[in-house]
This record gives structure tokens, C-alpha cells and sequence, in this order.
């Protein structure tokens, strides 16, 4: 059983109701679920008047994954998100939070808040510590975002919701829903990550014995092959060497090869003396008539 940590920070409320939803969902799939505010300073904030403890670096360590519940700042993530991270200088030196695994979901006064750069921008935080970043996606809720007969919030990064100018308006039963599976889908990826890890480090005698029989016939495979090329080599470097021996033991003696250059190297010289007019001085300068002409 995984262990999930959902830790919030709400104004008006909008994001507490989100995060009922997800836990349902977390629990849904089967995960161990505790239920966290993060540090803040306002005492009139929604997550402050929850009776739900505050979360530090410390206490994250004993958690498989984080779901953080916030709405946006200007486009970005809220001063208390970056307050818990910033106390977390010694966890990310000792990477006690590598291999984690973190969502978002988040809400916004209006469409353009910013509910899709609030997670970017968290995103990068993520990223120094080695915490793997789970999205939403479209698998387990394309209905729901890709419908246009109402307003809603939420994307593929994230479950969300709209509060209005205002706050007044509250989640709607679409962006609960999108809320409730995105805390299932969260702990069933969780799951399955500690699932095959524990798989890896726990493998059967039998698996192995395959592996050992694996690495032993690729290893005999391999040996084979280098013994078959070994002697395909040998032959191709005597045949080759055949020829430079015998080119002309067939059909030609020595003599032959040694008189078929001297006509050649004598007939241009007779040629060379006609055209030159007899010039001894000029054919003893060159070597060739090419010589003499220069």
C-alpha cells in the first residue's frame, strides 16, 4: 500500500473542496492517505481553520507522493508553497526526496489565472529535488475536459476549478469528478512505479535462474560466433596472397616481362631524334620530348 501526503493551501475554501475529492479518490485505489495544510502566516486563510497539521520537509520523507492543492498567485504558485520548499535545504542535499512522486490541482478567479502555469512554474521546484511529476493526461477524464457546454476548470496537468472574481462560485460536480479520478489515477501510477520497483529488488529463484540461463546461451552465442569468423579470416589472407606469387608462372618466363618494355622505351627516342633535327644538346638536356620542347 502506497503512501500519499495531500497537503493544501486555501483563502476561500475552493481548494479544501477539491482536495475531499481527491482523497476519495486516492483511497479509492487502496492508498494510505494523510491530510496536510501547508505553512502560512494568515490566520484567515480556510486551510489555517482546518484542524489538519501543517507539513514540513521532515515529515514528506515518510510519503511515497504529495498532491499539493493550491490556488494561483499571479500565474505562479503561492508564497507558502515556496516557504516548505525553501526549508528543504536538507533534503535536497541529501536527495531524501529523489524518486518521489508529486500532482497539483489548483484553482483560479478566471480562466486566464493561470491554473496551467501555476504547474509549470511548480514544476521546476520539483525538478531540483528529483521528484517525478505526475500529470493528469486525458485517459480517465476526456468527457469531462473536452466538455464545452459549461464552464469548467482543470486540464491535463491537473484537476482545478474556478472561484470567480469574487470567490463566490464553488466547485461543480464536473471538477469534483475530474478531482475523485485524479486521485485514483495518482495512486494507481504510484502504485504500479512501487510495484515494479519492489519487483525488481524481490525477484523469485526463478526469474533468476532465466536470467542466469539468459546471460549463459547469449554468452555461448557470442563465443560461437567469434570461433566461426575466426577461420573465414585466414582463408581470404592466404587467398589473397596466392596471386602476388604466381601472376605469370602459367603462361610467361622472365624473359618475357623484361623485353616488353625495352621497344617501348626505344622506339620514342628514334622518334624524338627524327623531329628534333638531331639537337643532341637539347635531347641531352631532356629526358623526353616533352623535355626538349621546353
Amino acid at each position: 500500500m502506497v503512501k500519499i501526503a495531500v497537503a493544501i493551501y486555501s483563502t476561500y475554501g475552493h481548494i479544501a473542496k477539491l482536495a475531499e475529492s481527491e482523497i476519495a479518490g486516492l483511497k479509492e485505489a487502496g492508498a494510505e492517505v494523510e491530510y496536510f495544510q501547508l505553512p502560512t502566516s494568515e490566520s484567515n486563510d480556510a486551510s489555517a481553520k482546518l484542524s489538519i497539521p501543517v507539513l514540513t520537509p521532515e515529515k514528506l520523507v515518510e510519503f511515497d507522493g504529495v498532491l499539493f492543492g493550491l490556488p494561483t498567485r499571479y500565474g505562479t504558485h503561492p508564497a507558502s508553497f515556496k516557504e516548505f520548499f525553501d526549508a528543504s535545504g536538507a533534503q535536497w542535499s541529501t536527495g531524501a526526496f529523489s524518486g518521489k512522486y508529486a500532482g497539483f490541482f489548483i484553482s483560479t478567479g478566471t480562466q486566464g489565472g493561470g491554473q496551467e502555469s501555476l504547474i509549470r512554474n511548480s514544476v521546476t521546484v520539483l525538478v531540483h529535488h528529483g521528484i517525478i511529476f505526475v500529470p493528469l493526461g486525458y485517459k480517465e477524464v476526456f468527457p469531462q475536459l473536452t466538455n464545452l457546454e459549461e464552464v469548467h476548470g482543470g486540464s491535463s496537468w491537473g484537476a482545478g476549478t474556478f472561484a470567480g472574481p469574487d470567490g463566490s462560485r464553488q466547485p461543480t460536480e464536473l471538477e469534483l469528478d475530474v478531482a475523485f479520478k485524479q486521485g485514483k489515477s495518482f495512486a494507481e501510477v504510484v502504485s504500479k512505479a512501487g510495484s515494479s520497483k519492489s519487483g525488481a529488488e524481490n525477484s523469485t529463484e526463478e526469474d533468476k535462474a532465466f536470467q542466469s540461463e539468459f546471460v549463459d546461451a547469449s554468452s555461448t552465442t557470442n563465443a560461437e560466433g567469434e570461433n566461426k569468423e575466426a577461420p573465414k579470416e585466414t582463408p581470404k589472407e592466404t587467398d589473397s596472397a596466392k596471386p602476388v606469387k604466381a601472376p605469370s608462372t602459367p603462361e610467361g618466363d622472365a624473359p618475357v616481362p623484361s623485353t616488353e618494355p625495352k621497344p617501348k622505351t626505344t622506339t620514342p627516342q628514334k622518334k624524338d631524334t627524327s623531329k628534333t633535327g638531331g639537337d643532341s644538346k637539347k635531347e641531352s638536356d631532356g629526358c623526353c620530348k616533352f623535355c626538349v620542347v621546353m
